[in-house]
């Protein structure tokens, strides 16, 4: 197939999910090539990023194939076994835990000689270990949304701590939290005191370029002439890049430019469909950097104690993609700040 017919059928925005094909990944080729780095060392590393920033792709494209060949030799590929978890579909205990794992191994390695069809417990994942280590490989863990389990009983994670240094276990997690600020602030097993941290927030300017140059050569309208709103709207945040990149292109129906009024219209339905989100990101956010974002939002800047919670918020805030170049990253969520603020 060639590039123009592989091109022709791709989907040009991937919304609301996480992105598994590489080909609509963008950026974070250093954080990939540092990831795999740490797999090969057997490290335990937590991807912290904000929701829809994409920690979750991140997982994704450690377990793809075209992005294992970018960064692996062939036989550290081959000794390797990259299993996907989802922590949220194993909210209700240990057992559901091992079922997911079970699940995830079944689909990629099908030399298993295992039984997937009986009682999987500790007992059956310490058989799966011993039959990757009889094959010459070892399991690779990814777990997505680490910190939902944090409640599991202290007996889980002494075993699987155990598990992870007996059998080599090289784990990748993606957390909204540092782990080990998350323990000391709320409570969690010693366990997530072992994870280094990796930050992913915003997309670098470049990336951001290369996703314009690429989204206009796939649909044919010129994502350059609106990158001035683009930017206003949604700043280098990854999700709220890719939706109002997506309204800008259904808004143009078919054509390479937006009319004036077309553009107002994407940024009245980009607020619209975006509020809910904020709604939902605003109370997650811890209270020093929500005051942050108020006084960023304001015409005034604190003073005294309050402004070294500012700039320490700040700097949070940088790392997470809800402050670029010192300002908040969407104008729509400026207005959606300074509302929930004149409402306080």
């Amino acid at each position: 197939m060639s590039d123009s017919q592989h091109t022709e059928q791709r989907t040009p925005f991937v919304l609301g999910k996480p992105i598994k094909n590489p080909s609509d990944f963008y950026g974070r080729q250093n954080v990939l090539a540092s990831l795999f780095r740490a797999i090969l060392n057997v490290e335990l590393v937590s991807v912290v990023g904000e929701h829809r920033c994409g920690n979750t792709s991140v997982l994704y494209m450690l377990a793809a194939e075209e992005e294992r060949q970018r960064h692996l030799s062939r036989a550290d590929d081959a000794g390797l076994v990259f299993v996907f978890l989802s922590c949220q579909l194993a909210t209700e205990g240990p057992d559901a835990f091992y079922r997911r794992l079970a699940l995830g191994a079944r689909r990629v390695d099908p030399d298993a000689t295992v039984d997937f069809g009986g009682v999987i417990d500790r007992v059956w994942v310490e058989g799966y270990l011993e039959d990757l280590a009889h094959r010459g490989r070892r399991l690779v863990l990814l777990l997505d949304e680490l910190e939902v389990i944090a409640g599991f009983d202290e007996a889980f994670w002494e075993w699987l701590q155990v598990l992870v240094t007996e059998y080599d276990i090289p784990v990748v997690a993606s957390t909204r939290f540092d782990l080990s600020q998350y323990r000391t602030e709320r409570g969690g097993p010693p366990f997530f005191n072992l994870f280094r941290s990796i930050y992913i927030g915003s997309f670098s300017p470049e990336t951001v370029e290369q996703f314009l140059r690429e989204k206009s050569e796939i649909t044919d309208f010129d994502f350059f002439a609106v990158r001035d709103t683009l930017q206003d709207l949604a700043g280098r945040f990854p999700f709220y890049l890719q939706v109002a990149a997506a309204l800008f292109y259904f808004h143009a129906g078919g054509e390479s430019h937006v009319s004036e009024a077309q553009r107002q219209a994407v940024i009245n339905e980009f607020k619209a469909r975006t509020w809910t989100l904020f709604e939902d990101a605003w109370p997650k956010l811890p209270p020093i950097e929500r005051e942050a974002l108020v006084w960023l939002a304001g015409e005034g800047r604190p003073h005294g104690e309050a402004e070294m919670r500012f700039h320490k918020a700040l700097l949070s805030l940088e790392r997470r993609g809800y402050v670029v170049d010192g300002r908040i990253f969407s104008s729509a969520f400026a207005d959606y700040v300074r509302e929930h603020a004149a409402s306080i």
